[in-house]
């Protein structure tokens, strides 16, 4: 029996590399597939239009060495396992995967120029599938404008499951899963943002064109960070509340010894910065130039502004407003429901594994999450040596 025990260990723990190696290579793998069939697409059109260079785009597909030298490191060295504030694996995929878009854009941007100044040129928008490829040939017919929109949406909507997959590394599964929601809620918001190209005014504006291009980008960069509020575990969250309840602690603290998570702060920012002011400033441009007030543009220019408004008052309160009154509810709590408190402490300790002193009586309970105090404590200044 005692020659077992290191066995499954080294068992388990061989099983879990596997698994994460495993789970690495099938999201690379749908990175490439994403990237190639973008580059395919690209190829195509430009074929289609007459470019008698259109085998030259194929060089896109350099664009994906940085994707492989960085699949290698993190397989071979990581063991597949990514990084905890950042994931070079979806920076390296956006920097494969976005200029295929742009180009696809920029044609079809050109063929709505030829359109509308040729008044003999019909634009096309008979459905097309992609050329064979080595005999490879996928049975799927879609409008050239269609083909373009897919294959935006792919992009995005490939960044949640991938990150689901991905091993978690040193991410904790609460936070994990606020990345996921977090991914979630901008790629709908990503998405939105190409309903502009459906306005004829942005496609007679080739400098809008370039904007909002730019725009969606630049909020792409958001996902390369893995920033999202973590307020930690159930004990944290329930040791950061009775710190602020107990009188004595608090007045030494005071106002300026509110405590809150900076990885909210800066994901907010990132928010603010890379997606909502950008997206606000693209709709009241084409608002306010073209003088055009859609339905759409006006109540996603009305959400850009509400949520810009509520993240900057997220930020304030957190970060430079004092605890709330809290505090002084506290203070009036009575003598039996603090009792009540410091039994439920104690009973959540006991039941998690953590030692709690028999001999402690729960109304002698006022420190963290049901620890006692040391009797000093009450009758001089209370020091973090005197908490055990």
């Amino acid at each position: 029996m005692v020659c077992c025990q290191p066995c499954d260990d080294s068992y388990q723990k061989k099983h879990m590399v596997a698994c994460d190696i495993f789970s690495s290579l099938i999201t690379r793998f749908l990175f490439f597939l994403q990237c190639f069939i973008s580059i395919w697409r690209v190829v195509d059109a430009k074929e289609r239009n007459g470019d008698p260079k259109y085998n030259m785009y194929w060089l896109l597909c350099g664009l994906m060495i940085g994707l492989v030298v960085d699949s290698i490191y993190t397989i071979g060295h990581r063991k597949g396992k990514e990084y905890k504030w950042a994931s070079s694996s979806f920076f390296f995929f956006l920097v494969a995967a976005v200029p295929p878009i742009w180009m696809l854009e920029l044609d079809r941007w050109d063929r709505y120029e030829a359109a509308s100044k040729n008044l003999n040129v019909t634009l096309k928008q008979e459905a097309e599938k992609l050329s064979d490829f080595a005999g490879i040939e996928i049975p799927l017919y879609l409008q050239p404008d269609t083909w373009v929109q897919v294959l935006e949406q792919s992009l995005i909507l490939l960044l949640v499951p991938t990150r689901w997959i991905l091993p978690r590394g040193a991410i904790t599964r609460e936070r994990l899963s606020q990345i996921l929601l977090v991914y979630v809620a901008l790629g709908a918001d990503i998405i939105e943002l190409f309903d502009l190209f459906e306005l004829k005014v942005v496609m007679q504006d080739f400098n809008i064109f370039l904007a909002i291009l730019g725009v969606w980008s630049l909020s792409l960069l958001q996902f390369t960070l893995l920033l999202a509020s973590s307020g930690g575990g159930r004990k944290e969250r329930f040791a950061f509340i009775s710190e602020y309840s107990d009188p004595n602690l608090e007045s030494r603290k005071g106002s300026k010894g509110r405590k809150y998570d900076p990885i909210e702060v800066a994901a907010l920012c990132m928010t603010l910065a890379f997606q909502d002011i950008p997206f606000l400033c693209v709709r009241l441009y084409i608002m306010v130039k073209y003088q055009l007030i859609t339905n759409t543009l006006l109540f996603f220019a009305c959400k850009n502004i509400y949520v810009i408004l509520l993240q900057i008052y997220r930020i304030f309160v957190i970060t430079c407003l004092p605890p709330e009154d809290s505090v002084s509810k506290g203070r009036r709590k009575s003598n039996q429901d603090v009792q009540s408190d410091a039994e439920t402490d104690r009973f959540d300790n006991i039941a998690e594994g953590v030692d709690v002193d028999p001999s402690a009586t729960p109304a002698g309970i006022n420190g963290k999450n049901g620890i006692p105090l040391d009797k000093s404590a009450h009758d001089g200044d209370l020091s973090s040596a005197q908490l055990y």
